[in-house]
């Protein structure tokens, strides 16, 4: 009797740290545009890695995208554009 389809039960810890050889070139390339947007905070993190140093890139991302976000909506009922001149909160 032929058989149609054999199964192999693979261990995962065999592609620990190999993933990214598994992903498309879209979602490589998706990666790739999110890292050189964050590149500035993980840099300045890498410089000075301290609890305050995050807060502060974080609290610079999260202004920055919601900053991006807002003028960029474009709605006709907003009464002022954001204040985006500053990258500190």
């Amino acid at each position: 009797m032929p058989l149609k389809q054999i199964s192999y039960r693979i261990d995962p810890k065999q592609f620990e740290g190999r993933g990214l050889l598994y992903l498309s070139k879209e979602k490589l390339s998706a990666i790739r545009e999110k890292i050189f947007d964050y590149q500035e905070f993980m840099e300045a993190f890498a410089a000075r890695p301290t609890l305050d140093q995050l807060v502060e890139g974080m609290g610079t991302q999260i202004a920055t995208r919601s900053c991006r976000t807002s003028s960029t909506s474009g709605s006709p009922t907003a009464r002022a554009p954001p204040i985006c001149g500053s990258s500190r909160i």
